[in-house]
């Protein structure tokens, strides 16, 4: 049977029942990541901030700040997602309007939180301790690198299928460019974040 846009639902074949198993996945990992997670990661920089010396007076603050900025982010990757997909569909032109119009709708607020949040975090002492700020940088790498990981094999679990993936291949594969280099692009800009800073020796007398 022919679709509204021209393509037939046969396209989709069994790569729809492979996607439909991700959505109980990903209910779960939007509660995970905006409840549950955050909570405990606060917990922790509590936790490591008491048993600072001189405690952190603006952990509370970069923690919220932090927070949003890279649920920005993670917002602003799902657009790039969806508008990658846009871009190789197979469907009509009408499909593909569908389809960009959220990803922008995605795309813009994503990244205005993210710019928002990173420039009032400027306005902390975010430079002279950045404990939280690494915190969650990597509690962000980590979400990317799963959703990264699970399509990467995703994909590849539906290139050695039988025929053709046809449009979810397209899905699967769009997601997991975009995924696959933001975790890398993130992962390096962490490790040198994190990189042990060279000693400067002082001048001889």
């Amino acid at each position: 049977m022919d679709s509204d846009f021209g393509g037939r639902h046969s396209d989709f074949g069994g790569g729809l029942e492979i996607l439909s198993m991700l959505a109980p996945l990903m209910m779960v990992y939007l509660i995970l990541t905006m409840m549950v997670i955050p909570l405990v990661l606060y917990v922790i920089a509590r936790w490591r901030d008491n048993r600072e010396p001189m405690p952190d007076s603006q952990l509370g603050i970069k923690f919220a700040l932090g927070y949003f900025k890279w649920q920005g982010y993670q917002v602003a990757l799902a657009g790039a997602a969806v508008l990658l997909w846009s871009v190789t569909t197979s469907r009509a032109s009408e499909f593909r309007e569908y389809l960009y119009r959220p990803a922008f709708g995605l795309i813009l607020p994503g990244l205005l939180i993210f710019g928002v949040a990173s420039w009032a975090l400027l306005r902390t002492n975010q430079i002279e301790r950045p404990q939280v700020g690494r915190l969650l940088a990597g509690y962000s790498m980590l979400l990317v690198g799963i959703f990264a990981f699970i399509f990467l094999v995703l994909g590849f679990v539906m290139l050695f299928q039988k025929g053709p993936a046809g449009e979810p291949g397209r899905i699967v594969w769009s997601v997991t460019f975009v995924y696959v280099a933001a975790w890398v692009t993130q992962t390096a800009m962490f490790m040198v974040d994190v990189a042990p800073q060279p000693m400067v020796q002082p001048p001889p007398p």
